[in-house]
């Protein structure tokens, strides 16, 4: 069912309503398929922001293969492997931060479709099921930012031009909110960011997925001519200020670990 973009600003959740806080953007984790490297490294990181940060996990926690409408190019774990693998992802993240806010994918879609009784408000309790109370989950692609300055969104588009889907939703929300509004989007793994003149940040948030658990996916998305996939992770600042973490990053994030043995 279509809804409208003023449907979409109403019922989105609002992280970090009342006050800016540090936030970590994990996005496209594919459970059981993710890199356990970069959950440590986000999760490292995380520990040198101090108070008052939380996590959006925005979409694709679960891979969901056992419930895929292709033909598996592997015989894919089964859902409850899958699920708890996500749980036991989710929960790590969990220890690190003040509140972890969970939204929907196309992957947790997935679910809902292949299974028509389990309605996206149920997938998202599923996947969370037995986790702290620091955990929420959302059964919408979407979620306000520090004081809805940014809207964080797994999107249903794709598209070859780095950066195409997430100017054209900033684009959107800015004119229908009367103000700039930045934008991380999620689902296509690009891992790139622009300004959008003086006022406006768009960012395509990397994966966290582990590419040598799903090699054939890999050659088959560069084999049609699609940008190579990033793996990382988005921090937000209270000030606003972003930074996009990815495979350049990955000694000084590596040395954070090193630090704290």
């Amino acid at each position: 069912m279509e809804i409208s973009l003023s449907q979409v600003i109403n019922r989105a959740p609002n992280v970090g309503a009342d006050r800016s806080v540090h936030a970590v953007i994990f996005s496209d984790i594919h459970a059981p398929f993710h890199s356990t490297d970069w959950v440590r490294r986000a999760l490292g990181y995380s520990e040198t922001l101090g108070d008052s940060r939380v996590a959006v996990v925005a979409g694709d926690t679960c891979d969901f293969a056992s419930l895929a409408f292709h033909a598996p190019h592997q015989t894919p774990p089964s859902t409850e492997e899958e699920v708890t693998a996500a749980r036991q992802v989710l929960g790590a993240i969990a220890e690190h931060f003040d509140k972890v806010y969970v939204t929907f994918g196309n992957h947790e879609h997935r679910a809902s479709r292949r299974l028509p009784d389990l309605t996206p408000s149920l997938v998202m309790h599923m996947l969370v099921d037995g986790l702290p109370n620091n955990v929420t989950a959302s059964p919408y692609w979407y979620s306000w930012l520090n004081q809805k300055k940014w809207f964080v969104v797994h999107p249903e588009k794709y598209s070859k031009d780095v950066l195409k889907v997430a100017r054209k939703i900033s684009d959107d929300m800015s004119l229908a909110e009367g103000r700039p509004v930045s934008v991380i989007a999620g689902h296509e793994h690009h891992g790139a960011k622009a300004a959008v003149g003086q006022n406006r940040v768009v960012i395509c948030n990397p994966t966290l997925q582990d590419y040598n658990k799903t090699a054939y996916l890999t050659h088959h998305h560069l084999s049609q001519g699609y940008p190579p996939w990033a793996q990382g992770f988005t921090h937000v600042r209270p000030d606003g200020g972003s930074r996009v973490f990815s495979y350049e990053d990955a000694p000084y994030l590596d040395s954070l670990s090193r630090r704290r043995r």
